[in-house]
């Protein structure tokens, strides 16, 4: 009852305590779903509770699929881990629901067809991220659901190490070209040691290979992406084990496993320029796609061609052209034309000719010091400065002729008994003059201690491909002082510059500071080897040398650190490493690393360590052949 215009007391903290719930009400309405603060870490993993439909399900013919938990799930990497079999035209949809994961299907399904559901690892709770059992959730559109499987295990063929990220395929069709014009009949993913399981297949044969499908098309990329094949069909079989949550159960270990998918990528790039360019002013470097480009014609304005002296790269995908002409005048604009092999659209190599205008823009040309010093004497401020007789004075040093800016580069690095020094330069030389470089050897009296050097022989050996590198062959000796001199004109190069004296001390490796490493081969059986010492990751190669029959191997002279040591059967003896070819049915050649651990393919090698090892060719390559 109001009285003089006021309400109760009690009323208005009723009013009041209405407005602050509303007030609460409407920030908890925005708030996010969140458990109170304290208490034990959730360590447990969500609970699946139901499906809809149900495991294995038949006659299905809805468009979607709902999988329930009894907390709060989220998916994690669900475009890595997420994979559904067979592959749909279009990817399903996946979202969260609260405590629910539902696909949606955004493409018509095959009849009396079964269906997997791989989800991997990528369901954890909305919480601490625990993760979900690796699940897979099948159904078919038919009367029946196929269970037999297949599992396996993919490797990379030359590094020997789990493939993981590849896709395994398998088919109906037996055909070759089946990888090129058809999605697979069922996909899986191996896990990280490598090894997969194709589950849900029908009791036939089945043709399997796995892909490193990048772009995710469900097709062979010849050439751009890696493959592994068998040679056989595959009989799927019943599945061992299956856990109660229906999760994947489990796999044998990776050496008890029949069925090998070894992944080599083929010597088969799309050959095509990548780019034509003017690095230098007298050098023109073209890079390709694929190695060993064919340049067929070459023709540029003013320019007489036949003077071009080509330079590879390390890979051979790149020719740089050399202006070696130093007499003649290279334009800063150049038109170009040449014919080259490109890659058709049928796959072959074919004439294709192109025109290029290239323009030289020297980056690091810069204003000459003459100039500073023009402008410094020019206007009021130099006149004023001859006035009063403080302008700089003009350096009347003698100069040394301005091509005597030549500086090789001198590796002393690799000098040793086994190795070579270097010397490499920006530019390609021209001219080489031996007789005025010197190279002497310190020695050392040990009764007097008087000390003097020595002449050394040398000569100069010129790399067949990067022909800007000599090497420096002489008789080297361990824990040695050198000293070298380069007289002025030792060396010239193509823009006619030439070096100034040159001179440099250095000593040769310490054994006691590098590491030894000795392999005793046995039952080479009239095979060919590679045997090649790379660096921890196994890709970098070292040291490598070649092996035909028993012997004893001994790698001198290495830096302290972590080695892999690869052996390849070289099943044709060209003393390489050979892949293979998906279509004429070559596996490529086998290789693989020594371990003293089955999980471990390191050596730590240490100052001053002579690691030696015992090898065992047939037991490390047990009836193996790329054939």
């Amino acid at each position: 009852m109001q009285k003089n215009g006021y309400l109760p007391v009690s009323l208005c903290l009723l009013g009041a305590a209405a407005a602050a719930w509303l007030y609460l009400t409407a920030l908890t309405g925005c708030a996010r779903i969140a458990h109170p603060g304290g208490g034990p870490k959730d360590s447990l993993p969500p609970i699946l509770l139901k499906t809809q439909p149900e495991q294995g399900a038949l006659n299905f013919n809805k468009k979607r699929v709902s999988i329930y938990f009894n907390e709060y799930v989220q998916l994690k990497e669900a475009d890595k881990h997420f994979l559904m079999s067979p592959p749909p035209e279009k990817r399903p949809s996946l979202n969260i629901r609260g405590k629910r994961v539902q696909v949606d299907f955004n493409s018509p399904l095959r009849d009396s067809t079964t269906y997997l559901l791989d989800f991997g690892t990528s369901i954890v709770d909305n919480n601490e991220g625990n993760p979900y059992d690796p699940y897979r959730f099948s159904f078919s559109t038919g009367a029946w659901l196929d269970t037999l499987s297949v599992e396996g295990l993919a490797l990379d063929a030359y590094t020997d190490q789990p493939a993981s990220n590849v896709l395994v395929y398998l088919y109906e069709n037996m055909e070759d070209s089946v990888v090129l014009k058809q999605r697979p009949d069922n996909v899986t993913r191996p896990n990280e040691k490598g090894v997969f399981l194709a589950s849900n297949l029908k009791g036939k044969p089945y043709k399997m290979l796995a892909i490193a499908d990048g772009n995710k098309n469900y097709r062979y990329d010849i050439g751009q992406e890696a493959i592994g094949f068998l040679d056989i069909a595959v009989e799927p079989v019943p599945l061992l084990q299956w856990h109660d949550d229906d999760s994947l159960g489990h796999h044998h270990e990776e050496h008890d496993l029949k069925l090998v998918l070894r992944m080599f990528t083929e010597d088969f790039a799309t050959q095509y320029l990548i780019s034509c360019e003017r690095t230098q002013q007298r050098a023109l470097k073209f890079t390709f796609n694929a190695p060993f480009p064919a340049i067929d014609s070459l023709t540029i304005d003013s320019v007489d061609v036949s003077t071009l002296v080509p330079e590879y790269s390390a890979k051979r995908d790149t020719i740089t052209y050399w202006f070696a002409d130093t007499a003649a005048r290279v334009p800063d604009t150049m038109q170009l034309r040449f014919t080259y092999l490109k890659t058709d659209t049928l796959g072959q190599l074919s004439p294709f000719a192109e025109k290029r205008r290239l323009i030289f823009t020297d980056k690091k040309k810069q204003d000459t010091p003459d100039k500073d010093k023009k402008e410094k004497s020019s206007g009021i401020g130099g006149l004023f400065n001859r006035l009063i007789g403080s302008e700089e004075a003009v350096d009347t040093t003698p100069q040394k002729p301005a091509h005597w800016t030549l500086k090789p580069n001198f590796g002393t690095a690799s000098a040793s008994p086994i190795g070579s020094a270097s010397l490499s330069f920006d530019a390609l030389p021209v001219v080489l003059n031996p007789d005025l470089i010197k190279l002497e050897e310190l020695q050392v009296n040990p009764r007097t201690k008087d000390s003097s050097y020595i002449n050394v022989s040398f000569s100069l050996v010129r790399d067949s491909v990067r022909l800007r590198r000599y090497s420096v062959v002489a008789g080297w000796k361990e824990m040695t002082t050198y000293r070298y001199m380069m007289l002025p004109s030792a060396y010239w190069d193509v823009y006619a510059q030439t070096n100034d004296t040159m001179r440099g001390t250095f000593t040769t490796v310490n054994p006691d500071n590098m590491s030894k490493l000795t392999l005793n081969f046995t039952q080479t059986e009239g095979s060919a080897y590679v045997v090649q010492l790379t660096d921890a990751k196994g890709q970098a190669i070292v040291r490598q040398l070649l092996l035909s029959e028993d012997k004893k191997m001994v790698f001198l002279y290495i830096t302290p650190g972590t080695y892999c040591i690869r052996v390849i059967k070289d099943d044709n003896g060209n003393g390489k490493w050979d892949t293979g070819n998906y279509f004429e049915h070559i596996q490529p050649e086998y290789a693989t690393f020594l371990r003293e651990d089955p999980e471990k393919t390191t050596f730590e090698l240490k100052q001053g360590w002579d690691v030696e090892l015992d090898v065992d060719l047939k037991n490390l390559f047990p009836d193996k052949s790329s054939d």
